[in-house]
Formats: structure tokens, C-alpha cells, sequence
């Protein structure tokens, strides 16, 4: 993935809940962190919220909101630090970005440590992939090197997959 400019990184600060996130950086956009951490603090979808005693009731706070409102719920400065609103980005990266007077949500990319395994199913000179072709290949009705992707083209149908799956992959 390095070829392309791609890279997985572990960031233990973008996550409100504080667990280790995978982000997907990229060579063509190296400001697209700044412009995620830099982002006005919205939290209006909550997803992420923790539960917290107040008034003998229940309350919710995020480390991703704006930082006043967290410090106003007795949340820690510490927390706040670098954390990005990983529900509206990852909603943003899907295509349901909301729209605000600032701007629009910008999405943020993930990735597990295996993003290089799928490069095997992107047809020759594309940077995509559909899931018929993945779902082709793993069931063995298609080979990888097969790029026809008409229904019926290129079945394969001898062997085990996981090993035929394995002999693809490397």
C-alpha cells in the first residue's frame, strides 16, 4: 500500500471512547488530519456519549464535543485532546455527511493492518473493487485473475477455496 501512498495508522487520540483507532492517511491529502482535528466540535448524533452521575440521575458527555460544554459536565481537559467526532466523520466517509453553516462533515478513512489483501481484487489499472467480485473469488466462482465479471464468466470451480483464496493472496 506504501506504492500507493497509503498508509494504516494506530491513533490513540482520535477516538472519544480512548480505544485505538486505525486511520487511513494518504500521501495526495497529508492536511487531511488538521482538518479533521481542526473542525468546529459538534456532537449531535451521540453515538460515542458516556454515561455519567449527575444530579442522582444519568447523563452523557463526549470528549468529542466542544470542549466547554464537556468541562461544564465535569469531563477532563486531558480528554479532550485531539479527539475527532467519529460519528459524523465515519457517517461523512459513507456518503451521510451532515451539512452545517461551517462546512460540510469531512469523512474520516479506516482500516484494519490487512488493507494490502484486497489490492488482489482490484481489476488491473483500477483503485475498486466490487463485493460481487470479492464474494466471487472467495466462493470460487471466479478466479482472481479473471476479469470478465459478466455473470457466468471465468467460474472456477476445482479445489478448495481457502486454499485457492490463500494461493491468490500470497
Amino acid at each position: 500500500m506504501r506504492s500507493r501512498g497509503l498508509r494504516i495508522v494506530t491513533d490513540f487520540e482520535a477516538s472519544p471512547t480512548g480505544y485505538p483507532f486505525k486511520r487511513l492517511e494518504c500521501d495526495a491529502n497529508p492536511q487531511q488530519l488538521q482538518a479533521l482535528r481542526g473542525r468546529e466540535r459538534v456532537c449531535d448524533l451521540g453515538y460515542l456519549r458516556r454515561a455519567y452521575a449527575r444530579d442522582g440521575g444519568v447523563a452523557y458527555r463526549c470528549p468529542g464535543e466542544p470542549t466547554a460544554t464537556y468541562l461544564m459536565k465535569g469531563g477532563r481537559i486531558d480528554d479532550t485532546t485531539h479527539k475527532l467526532c467519529l460519528c459524523n466523520q465515519l457517517l461523512a466517509t459513507i456518503g451521510l455527511g451532515q451539512v452545517r453553516a461551517s462546512g460540510n462533515e469531512l469523512p474520516l478513512l479506516t482500516a484494519g493492518e490487512d488493507l494490502s489483501q484486497i489490492v488482489p481484487f482490484t481489476e488491473p489499472g483500477s483503485d475498486s473493487f466490487t463485493a460481487e467480485r470479492v464474494l466471487n473469488v472467495i466462493t470460487g466462482r471466479r478466479s482472481l485473475e479473471a476479469t470478465d465479471l459478466r455473470p457466468g464468466a471465468g467460474t472456477a470451480r476445482s479445489g478448495d477455496r481457502r486454499s485457492r483464496l490463500a494461493t491468490h493472496m500470497g
